[in-house]
């Protein structure tokens, strides 16, 4: 319709407004505000690409994406508590500060997004892949994280408190001054990973792969280390104080200073590594192989040989 001379332009609503696409929403198929309403009426969005969205100052508790590919998108400081994404593209996604608890991220590619400081406490990860993804601050208390796989991601000061990380294979990965207080990963592959200044206490990692893992000034008090491998390890100034290491790897660790005070490891292999100065007082040490294995200045008083 043409418009007169002299007529005055027509005025676009604010709602109006909001739903013209600017920049890369664009290559979305729907707008946010068409997003919001969906998942305010509880719809299931599924096999749509979103990717580019800005959805920062909306709402989407309780959303759910089937299939949805959200490439690039940014969440930053989002609701999205109760929210399920499953076989989503999440990768290259803001999602800073966001609240995603007790939300089911599942089968979903998390590669190159920053999930800094987010709230995922009781979250489930089943499944993910987290390829240079940045967790580092991140709340992940009773998370469920079994088989994820990734690299070179980012968990540094993070809480991991009781995660289940059972199969995971995360390996290059930062898990440095991390919280991960009884951490549930029997199994799983953190080959290559820095746990420097992390404080593991009363973990379970009966066979766990920590093979050229930094574990510097490291608590891992009262874990079950029982048949983990950590070839070539960095162990100085950590803490293995009534820790279970029976039939563990520890071939070619380097560790001065390593406290192994009442901590069982029978059984353990040993052979060619250093524990200069090391304590091994009261600790259970039946059948170790200790070939070419460096104890000089280690103290043993009360050990079980």
């Amino acid at each position: 319709m043409r418009r007169s001379v002299g007529e005055a332009p027509a005025v676009l609503s604010p709602d109006a407004l909001l739903a013209i696409p600017t920049g890369l929403e664009a290559m979305a198929e729907i707008t946010k505000v068409e997003v919001q309403r969906r998942v305010k009426r509880r719809e299931i969005l599924k096999e749509m690409d979103l990717s580019g969205l800005n959805f920062e100052e909306s709402n989407l508790d309780g959303g759910d994406f089937r299939k949805c590919k959200l490439e690039g998108s940014t969440f930053n400081g989002v609701p999205m508590s109760y929210t399920r994404f499953e076989a989503c593209n999440l990768s290259r996604c803001e999602m800073r500060n966001t609240s995603l608890r007790e939300s089911a991220i599942i089968e979903c590619d998390l590669s190159d997004t920053n999930m800094q400081d987010s709230d995922l406490s009781e979250a489930n990860l089943r499944n993910c892949t987290l390829v240079r993804t940045n967790l580092s601050g991140c709340r992940l208390v009773q998370s469920v994280m079994l088989d994820v796989k990734g690299h070179l991601s980012n968990f540094s000061q993070a809480v991991l408190h009781n995660v289940l990380l059972g199969g995971a294979k995360l390996q290059i990965c930062d898990f440095s001054a991390c919280d991960a207080k009884e951490l549930l990963a029997e199994n799983a592959d953190f080959s290559g990973s820095h746990f420097t200044g992390s404080h593991l206490q009363a973990s379970l990692l009966t066979g766990a792969i920590l093979n050229f893992c930094d574990l510097t000034a490291a608590s891992l008090e009262e874990c079950k280390l029982g048949n983990a491998s950590l070839f070539a390890a960095t162990l100085h100034h950590a803490r293995f104080n009534t820790t279970d290491l029976t039939s563990s790897q520890l071939v070619h660790a380097q560790g001065s200073e390593v406290l192994f005070q009442d901590a069982t490891l029978d059984n353990a292999n040993l052979s060619f590594a250093d524990f200069t100065g090391s304590n091994f007082n009261g600790a259970g040490l039946s059948g170790i192989y200790e070939h070419e294995t460096v104890f000089e200045g280690a103290s043993f008083e009360g050990a079980m040989r």
